[in-house]
């Protein structure tokens, strides 16, 4: 299993956020809000990182088609654009809604996938289920290979890969391993570049662009595993909505356009993808920023006392809590 999906990373303050197609959520019924955390307990803000919904959570994943993944008390359900809950907190993973208006889900340690109202659809019967694309299927897990399944939980194409993403909805491929090595599949499951790449972004395409790795190098390449940003980077990640993608260079993190132009230099410890809200959380030194497309610091994440957190203008201004010495002991 490529390294991609198990890949940690700073996608949102002591928390790993799930997540598979959501960072191109924005694009595909994504909602206008970002993930941030303050003393372990997480909630969303908006593009000047004023808080929408209140850090109650212990982890959350993106916005998609109006709903988004919640964890309380070690188990996740589903909450709306007020923090209510839609799906209360019933599933032991984090998972996300698909257009087709399906989330997969795990039970007794099976996977399926529900609807909107937390009911079964597909009967957990998968050993893993990822998100449905916009051709209606959906990458499974039997045993140790990897296939597409529809909405009715019936193969279309065969669980043979050793690993997959879904299907882009931007031009309909996925990227496949076959003998550990990963090409590029379309929606038949024939291979339309044969497995050649050492390493591949498990979240497929993005502006057109697929993170693919040879010799130690990441680069980008199109649909027809042509290069169009030769491989130059020690890691490299899906691009984000914005166009902006994370890129390491000797241990530092920056972003790069579908050019290859570096927009923000590698000069970060850890960097985040940018969010819906067009924020993304860096990290220099256990200092915690969400920055703009320019690089423009947004917010702080200010420690105020032991276990208190508090989410600050760049001046110090408090934004959230307004009095976080309050919370002092």
């Amino acid at each position: 299993m490529t390294k991609k999906r198990n890949r940690k990373r700073l996608y949102v303050l002591m928390s790993l956020l799930s997540f598979g197609h959501l960072l191109q959520a924005a694009e595909h019924g994504g909602d206008q809000l970002g993930t941030f955390c303050l003393s372990e307990k997480c909630g969303f803000i908006n593009s000047h990182a004023n808080v929408v919904i209140t850090p109650e959570f212990s982890d959350v994943g993106y916005f998609f088609y109006g709903f988004a993944a919640a964890e309380k008390n070690g188990r996740w359900g589903f909450i709306d654009h007020q923090g209510k809950w839609v799906i209360k907190p019933t599933f032991k993973d984090n998972t996300f809604f698909s257009a087709n208006g399906l989330a997969s889900a795990k039970k007794n340690g099976k996977w399926g996938a529900i609807n909107t109202h937390g009911e079964w659809v597909i009967k957990p019967q998968f050993g893993d289920v990822d998100g449905f694309a916009s051709n209606g299927l959906a990458s499974a897990l039997q045993g140790r290979k990897w296939g597409f399944i529809n909405d009715k939980g019936d193969w279309v194409i065969p669980a043979t890969f050793q690993d997959i993403s879904n299907f882009s909805d931007e031009n309909g491929l996925a990227v496949a391993q076959e003998n550990d090595k990963w090409g590029i599949i379309n929606s038949r499951g024939k291979w339309v570049v044969k497995p050649k790449f050492d390493d591949a972004d498990i979240l497929s395409f993005a502006k057109g662009l697929l993170a693919v790795e040879v010799d130690g190098k990441w680069g980008y390449v199109d649909g027809q595993g042509q290069w169009v940003i030769r491989p130059q980077f020690d890691d490299a990640d899906t691009f984000s909505s914005n166009g902006l993608a994370i890129v390491e260079k000797d241990g530092k993190f920056g972003f790069i356009d579908t050019k290859g132009k570096v927009v923000i230099p590698t000069q970060f410890d850890d960097a985040g993808p940018f969010e819906n809200n067009g924020l993304a959380m860096v990290e220099n030194d256990g200092n915690y920023r969400f920055i703009d497309r320019e690089g423009k610091v947004i917010a702080v994440i200010k420690a105020v006392c032991d276990d208190v957190e508090a989410l600050a203008k760049p001046d110090g201004t408090f934004i959230y809590p307004k009095d976080p010495k309050a919370l002092c002991q």
